[in-house]
This record gives structure tokens, sequence and C-alpha cells, in this order.
């Protein structure tokens, strides 16, 4: 299945349509599309974020059978790195919430977040991309109104980590993607993103400065700085015009408070690691200056190269290899599809996508064939439990059944026993039928036994269970009516017989005096 990526950008809406594998994707298509060419088509109501989206509604119109992948918008996401000191992944996750309270400028109930996992040896680090919820549901409810919802949409901070994994370096290095309004800085440590920074110092002020400087319009700055900028190095001043030399100066005063916060960014991940980023990577638009990275290389004090996209891009031409730095947000989406781990999506919780897959679509194969191999295993488990050792089981109850079906007093006749094998509910139900019979003769009997005299002195044996030394001196029954005389030597006993009898719930039940004092008569009906 193939894969298209978008990067909502604030110069230009960028489309790369591929086909992942396992190490590298093919390249289908790419387009960039600026925005100050249809700016014009737009009225003053209508904000960047309706003309990008509107790009990508026009794009997509004709429909596409490719998974849509998307970043957030960098002006909404801020990020988090957690330490959890625990063990239990599951627990781990339960802590991040609370953590992110005390971390974050606003109430964690406010927020929408993705959390990336990232084991330890007893406990756990959590990369957190942050969007305020208000926001999000803002442009989470614009995507759909333009229905135009991708499948993932992710921080741009998660791409670069799954980069990270994917490109597993030894040695730490850094990307700085300089960008239109924006230079965004990632330090990689251990195939993991450990710190990211931003800088408002990148394109736009470049366009900016040339265009006061030289007194042109702003498109014919930008269209300069993209064909002829440049910057020198200390040694290439001796070797151009005063021209150049003057222009090659106003460059770098206009780019050095960005190489201040580069230098800023890597002493805090020195004094931090305490290891040196051994190789910057410059990718984005406005790295294609010439000589950018031969310049800042020497200003910097850090060996300062392009990033090279050719070792996961297959099939690339001409057009693309030209523009692939500026292609870069869009490059690493689809190098994300290499990744095996799982992408953050912030299509989850109440903004799920349920038409979404997030699985990585290389590894798809790679699930069905361990799935299927799994399921034959199960089915050749079952299948050697139900021939082997059921069959075995089943013959012996088999036989134990035509046993017990033998037995005199079940009263079976041949004939039925010979349906057992063939129709066993058929020999079912005449058992069920017998049981039937038995139960109602044995309901019969106990009917019986209570019609009969004895029935009432066992009711009155019962009563006088707890009576002392009570006994009974005398007793009839007959046609319905009970006689009985109770003696004892103690009257108090005496007296607890009779009450015991007179709460027995007798019918008619009376009491009355015996032939003596340590007597009493008592008669009811049965």
């Amino acid at each position: 299945m193939s894969v298209l990526c978008i990067d909502i950008g604030t110069y230009s809406i960028k489309f790369l349509e591929c086909n992942p594998s396992k190490k590298n994707f093919s390249l289908i298509s790419h387009r960039e599309i600026p925005l100050q060419k249809v700016l014009s088509q737009f009225g003053p109501e209508d904000t960047i974020q309706d003309v990008q989206l509107s790009i990508i509604k026009s794009y997509l119109e004709d429909g596409t059978e490719s998974k849509v992948i998307m970043q957030v918008p960098s002006q909404m996401v801020t990020s988090r790195y957690l330490h959890l000191p625990i063990a239990s992944k599951k627990k781990a996750e339960l802590m991040v919430p609370f953590q992110l309270d005390e971390n974050l400028p606003f109430l964690i109930s406010k927020a929408h977040y993705t959390t990336s996992m990232r084991k330890r040896n007893d406990s756990f680090d959590a990369l957190v991309s942050i969007s305020k919820v208000d926001d999000f549901e803002a442009f989470h409810e614009k995507l759909e109104k333009s229905e135009i919802l991708p499948g993932l949409l992710a921080s741009e901070l998660n791409f670069y980590d799954s980069f990270a994994r994917v490109n597993a370096a030894n040695q730490p290095y850094a990307i700085i993607d300089i960008g239109h309004s924006t230079t965004k800085g990632y330090f990689i440590n251990g195939a993991e993103v450990v710190s990211n920074h931003i800088s408002h110092t990148a394109g736009r002020i470049i366009d900016d400065v040339i265009s006061k400087t030289y007194a042109i319009p702003l498109a014919e700055a930008v269209a300069y700085k993209q064909a002829n900028a440049f910057f020198l190095t200390d040694a290439q001043y001796n070797e151009v015009s005063a021209e150049q030399r003057e222009f090659a100066n106003i460059m770098k005063q206009t780019l050095w408070p960005l190489i201040s916060e580069i230098k800023r960014w890597e002493l805090g991940f020195r004094v931090k690691y305490g290891q040196s980023v051994e190789t910057i990577y410059l990718c984005g638009g406005s790295s294609r200056i010439n000589n950018i990275a031969n310049f800042l290389s020497q200003a910097i004090g850090v060996r300062v190269e392009l990033l090279d996209y050719s070792t996961w891009v297959q099939g690339s031409d001409d057009s693309f290899e030209d523009s692939s730095l500026s292609m870069s947000s869009v490059n690493m989406m689809g190098i994300s599809q290499l990744d095996k781990e799982i992408i953050p999506n912030f299509l989850s919780g109440a903004f799920a996508n349920t038409m979404s897959g997030q699985l990585p679509l290389y590894s798809i194969s790679f699930l069905a064939v361990r799935t299927a191999a799994i399921c034959l295993l199960l089915i050749t488990f079952m299948m050697v439990e139900r021939f082997v050792f059921l069959e075995r089981e089943n013959k012996l109850v088999d036989a134990e059944v035509i046993r017990s079906l033998k037995t005199p007093t079940l009263g079976i006749p041949v004939t039925e026993r010979r349906y057992y094998p063939s129709q066993p509910k058929r020999i079912l139900a005449a058992l069920k039928k017998k049981n039937l019979e038995m139960s109602q003769e044995v309901s019969l009997v106990q009917s019986a036994i209570k019609e009969k005299a004895i029935a009432p002195l066992v009711e009155v044996s019962q009563a006088l269970a707890q009576a002392g030394t009570t006994k009974v001196a005398y007793f009839e029954a007959e046609n319905g009516n009970a006689r009985l005389v109770l003696t004892s030597d103690n009257n108090d006993d005496l007296m607890k017989a009779q009450a015991a009898l007179s709460s027995a719930n007798l019918t008619d039940y009376a009491s009355g005096p015996g032939n003596s004092s340590k007597e009493v008569t008592i008669t009811f009906k049965y």
C-alpha cells in the first residue's frame, strides 16, 4: 500500500507519494505548491491555514488510495522529555499526566498529547508531544469539514525521532532544519531524539533583509536568495569582489543569531551527555543556499553536511534530488514508515479516526505471515488433541455409558440401547422420561406417608426434641384426631414441652390437665 505524505508548511505545501518497503521507499511522485501562487484567489478574511487546507483539498479532489500522513503544525505543538522511575510500562504511562501537570503552563485537562515510551533498565523515559485541546479541536474540525482528515496525524518531532531509530547511528549528531519561518534543531543520541529546539531566525528573515537592503520586491528577493545567495568562509573573502564581500557580510550578520543559538543548543547537549556532536546535518529550503554548510562548520566549530536522503529513497529523478532538502518533512514521514515502532497518532481518544491504520505498512506482510503460521500451529494442536487425546477419552466414556445402560434397574430394552452410538439424544430422552416417572412415584409415596397415623407422632417428636425430661406417656391417632399425654418429674420441662407444641403450628391445638400434676393432655388434628 502506498503512502501520501503532506507537509503543511508556511511557505509551501509539499506532497510526496511513495511505496515503503523494509529498508527504503520507492518514489511515486512529488510536488511543491508555494502559497504565494494561490494567495490571490483568497480574500483578506481567509487565514494562512485556510489557504493551506484549500490547497490540500484541491490536490486530493480526485481521491487517493494511499494512506495519508500529515504533521500537526509546529506552532500548535510543544514537547516534554519525562523520566518515569518505574519498571512497569502500564504504570509508567499512568504517571505521564501527573508529571505533565507539573511541567505545563496550562492544566493537563486542557491538553491533548501523544506519548512515545522508551525502555531503560529499570525505568522508562517518555517523549511527549502536547497541543492545547481547544487549538487541536479547531484544527481537527477544519480537516473534517474539508474532508481531508488523514490516517496518521503526528508531530514533526515524532517523525524525526522515528528517523533516528531507522538511521541508528553510533555517534551523536544533530539535524538543523532551516525552514521559511522557523529553524528547528534535533539532537540525536543512541538512536533517539534527546532534545529539540526552535529559532525564528530562518529563511523569511533572509528574504526581508535582501528585500530591504537592495530595495527590491519581496518576491524578487526570494527568487534571488534561492538562485544566487551565498555565504563565505573567512578564507574566501579575499577571493571575491567587494560587492560579493558586502553581500556575504549581510548574510553573515543575518544568520549570526541562529549560529549563537545552535552553539547554545550544542553546549547544552555536551553538558548533559558529556559528548560532543560529531556532525550537524542541514535540511530545509534555506539549506540550499550556496556554501552554507562550510560557513556554518567554520562558525560553529562542528562538521556540517547537507542531509543525504539517497539511502532511503529509490527511483528519485533530477527534480527530486534538487528539491530533496526542501522536501525534508515529507521525506521524514516516508522514512517513518520503515520504522518497526508505531508512530504516536494525535487522532486518538476523542479524535480517533476509526478508518485510519497505524501499523507501519512494510510490516503488514511480516505480521500476516507470522499470524498465519501461529494459526496453522494452533489448528495442528487442535487436530492432534481431537483425534488422539479426545478420541481416546470418547471411547472410554462410550464404553462406560453402554455398561451403565445395561443396568437392569434402568429397564432400557436392547432395541433402545442400540440407538446410543447414532442417536444418543433418543436414549437421553428415554432416561429423562424414566427419571420423571420415578420422581412422581416418590412424591406419591411421600404424600401417602403424611396421611398415615404415624405422621403426627413424628411432628410431636420433632417439637419435643428440646423438651428436657418430658416424655410421651400415651399417644393415639384416628380419623384425623390425635391425643397424647406428656409426663415429667420436672414441671419446668413439662411447661417447655407444652410451649414447644403450642408453637409447632398444630391444627386445632388444645392442652389440658392430666391425671396428676406431672401430666398434661394435648389434642390436635392432623
